[in-house]
């Protein structure tokens, strides 16, 4: 196969993706008390689409090895950058959901998919959609992350030295992930 021009570099990557275009959504907080789905929509700075890592079975005979496919792994880990609004809200918000799943006094807290006489998803875990779009603001890719919950949440940084701009630095956890909804998903091509 020939060396690729440009016009056929430019048919095949027509536009390149572009990191700014994406959302974190979490259409609903554990409490009905906790209701800044919006702050945690558009304050969230930057994260990472999870990855999967699928571990490899090594089979040695004779001499020889064959590599097979294993188990298909999640690394369990979303890591989420937010900036902080004068009000403290997603500080606020994140700080509720913590006592939701842990109290600060008793160290009792809710089930993860809440107990079997509540509706199901009252417990402390949730569902997290990462959406990400092209340049006109169509959906390329949709991501569900399922059971997700904050496990890191960071210490406020101040500095009576500087006007810093205050993010937060928030690891989550999620048991799975699935592709949900894109391009690809509706059959239609770029």
């Amino acid at each position: 196969m020939p060396k690729p021009q440009l016009g056929r570099v430019m048919s095949v990557i027509k536009d390149p993706m572009v990191s700014d275009h994406f959302t974190l959504e979490i259409p609903a907080l554990p409490s009905a008390g906790m209701n800044d789905t919006e702050g945690l929509l558009i304050q969230c700075q930057s994260m990472s689409k999870p990855g999967v890592t699928v571990d490899e079975v090594a089979v040695a005979l004779f001499g020889h090895t064959i590599v097979y496919a294993g188990r298909k792994v999640f690394n369990h880990d979303l890591n989420v950058t937010y900036v902080e609004n004068v009000r403290g809200s997603i500080h606020t918000t994140l700080e509720g959901w913590a006592q939701i799943i842990r109290g600060t006094k008793t160290q009792h807290g809710s089930f993860k998919g809440g107990s079997p006489a509540e509706a199901a998803g009252s417990g402390y875990a949730v569902l997290g959609i990462v959406k990400i779009y092209d340049n006109v603001g169509e959906l390329v890719l949709e991501y569900k992350l399922h059971n997700m919950w904050p496990a890191t949440i960071p210490e406020i940084p101040l500095d009576g030295t500087a006007s810093n701009l205050i993010t937060h630095q928030v690891g989550f956890k999620y048991d799975y992930y699935e592709r949900s909804d894109g391009y690809s998903m509706r059959g239609t091509d770029y």
